[in-house]
């Protein structure tokens, strides 16, 4: 939206867990928004129909434009217990071709 000023991202998908042969369905909803040259605001919610939703949020800032990324988000699950919070920092390797 308004020329990648805000981007939104959907997906469904499907889980099929060997050990213990259980098939979920996969769910997410985020979005991406412009602060400034070289910073993204990043939210997203997702999930599985067997449990309760978890949300993410943190910053992506543009080391080398298009091509280098690092992400630093926190997140935890909805009504979930204290413990289920994490903090994760990222690289994010974009490259115009693989090969």
């Amino acid at each position: 939206f308004d020329d990648d000023q805000l981007v939104v991202h959907a997906n469904v998908g499907h889980l099929r867990d060997r050990a213990s042969k259980q098939r979920s369905t996969t769910w997410g909803l985020g979005g991406e928004a412009r602060l400034h040259d070289r910073v993204h605001g990043v939210a997203e919610v997702f999930g599985d129909h067997r449990t309760r939703p978890y949300i993410q949020a943190g910053v992506r800032w543009s080391l080398l434009p298009d091509r280098i990324q690092i992400d630093a988000t926190t997140g935890r699950q909805l009504n979930g217990p204290h413990d289920s919070r994490w903090f994760s920092l990222g690289i994010r390797v974009t490259p115009r071709e693989l090969f």
